[in-house]
């Protein structure tokens, strides 16, 4: 029996899927803010119209750019709960993945998370985002400490949670971050780690 042909993607899949590259270009070059639901489709190369029939939104386009960068960061939390204690080597691992994510969407990340005045668009998707990378980490917190690994508060642990990922962002956003095991990831990997380290078990970086 001669198996069925595969099914390439639809040409309903393929226009969603030059909708969001288009944009993720365009936030390359220019304030969300600034980008029309026009702009957006004369790029893709349809009508008003058409666009409609794929996105309900801006924020729609821009909340599914996000929805996988997200996802990568919040696997890179994870992966270093996961690990466990205090060895550096989890840290380290977590810290260069997330290096990773934000040298390919930096752009992107930027907007969302640290810009003063971002378009309201973008408010519930940053107050999301930042949410579940702090719950992850006070979590993380919370169970370090109640293992004795890490030393008791104050500041509470979902406090002191929202201060690292907040200068975490902030160090990733504005540091050089080189190209993959080069001398300014490194930096910037060894930076963090020290920052989280000190925070969370008052130590220093073997």
């Amino acid at each position: 029996m001669t198996g069925g042909r595969r099914r390439g993607p639809s040409k309903g899949d393929l226009r969603e899927q030059t909708i969001l590259r288009v944009a993720a270009a365009m936030v390359a070059e220019q304030p969300i803010a600034q980008i029309s639901i026009d702009s957006l489709a004369a790029a893709a190369g349809i009508s008003r119209s058409s666009f409609y029939f794929y996105f309900g939104s801006k924020s729609e386009v821009v909340a599914r750019l996000l929805a996988p960068v997200a996802a990568e960061l919040s696997q890179a939390l994870v992966s270093w709960s996961e690990g466990g204690g205090p060895g550096p080597e989890p840290l380290r691992a977590a810290l260069r993945r997330s290096v990773g994510v934000w040298r390919e969407h930096r752009d992107l990340l930027r907007q969302v998370l640290l810009d003063p005045a971002p378009d309201p668009v973008l408010a519930p998707l940053r107050a999301r985002m930042l949410g579940d990378c702090i719950d992850l980490t006070a979590a993380l917190i919370r169970r370090e400490r109640a293992a004795g690994r890490a030393p008791a508060g104050p500041p509470p642990a979902e406090t002191l949670a929202r201060a690292l990922n907040q200068l975490t962002f902030a160090v990733l956003a504005t540091s050089p971050l080189g190209a993959p095991g080069d001398e300014a990831e490194a930096a910037v990997v060894e930076l963090l780690e020290t920052v989280v380290q000190r925070a969370v078990y008052a130590a220093t970086p073997a």
